[in-house]
């Protein structure tokens, strides 16, 4: 009797090959879960030291607006005054307002804006990066205060920051090579920049 090798191989590695194939697909379903916001968010010096930021409680208000928007797409995110420890495929926000302007007075007093730097954290250090600038129309929201205005702005910069998670999928990203991701530049969160070595696009925000 002739024995089929090529059966017998087949029979016996199939029970693996199929083990492997489940534990492959389970991994890919596997959601990437973003935990924790860092709130309040960290402030460059300059915007530290102004008046706005402590009359607007700027740190404060940029993380919770962030948070609000962030939950249609990530209900257990949550804030932390620093990042909490990780493990397997969770992820954190490290948020920085690296830029602000305005004057009180609200809309009388000319057009507002801010930009944050969002750092996606996993496990293994950061692994996205990118900026993110709105700005207040110079002749809208006449009859808001520049308090509201500013959390306008924050709230737009939530979404926006949403929309560039999801469909760029940067919390499953790789992580970043030695030294960290380099900033990217705003783009389709707000507007199409002129060209990929342009400064950031500042896109309108209604502030009434």
């Amino acid at each position: 009797m002739t024995t089929n090798w090529t059966a017998v191989l087949a029979r016996a590695i199939a029970p693996a090959l199929l083990a492997s194939c489940v534990s492959a697909a389970r991994a890919a379903e596997t959601p990437v879960d973003l935990v924790a916001v860092t709130v309040p968010v960290e402030l460059a010096s300059f915007v530290a030291s102004s008046n706005l930021a402590k009359e607007c409680a700027i740190g404060q208000m940029t993380g919770e607006r962030v948070i609000d928007e962030l939950k249609r797409n990530y209900p257990k995110v949550s804030s932390a005054a620093t990042l909490p420890p990780l493990t397997g495929e969770q992820r954190a926000l490290r948020l920085s307002v690296m830029d602000m302007f305005g004057l009180g007075g609200g809309g009388w007093s000319g057009a507002k804006s801010m930009t944050i730097r969002v750092e996606v954290v996993s496990p293994a250090g950061v692994v996205a990066r990118r900026d993110f600038r709105r700005a207040t129309k110079s002749l809208m929201g006449m009859v808001s205060g520049t308090c509201p205005m500013m959390e306008k702005i924050a709230t737009t910069i939530g979404g926006d920051i949403g929309n560039w998670l999801e469909k760029a999928g940067r919390l499953s990203a790789v992580i970043a090579p030695t030294g960290g991701a380099a900033p990217e530049k705003q783009g389709p969160a707000d507007q199409p920049a002129p060209s990929a070595s342009a400064a950031e696009t500042t896109a309108s925000v209604p502030a009434n």
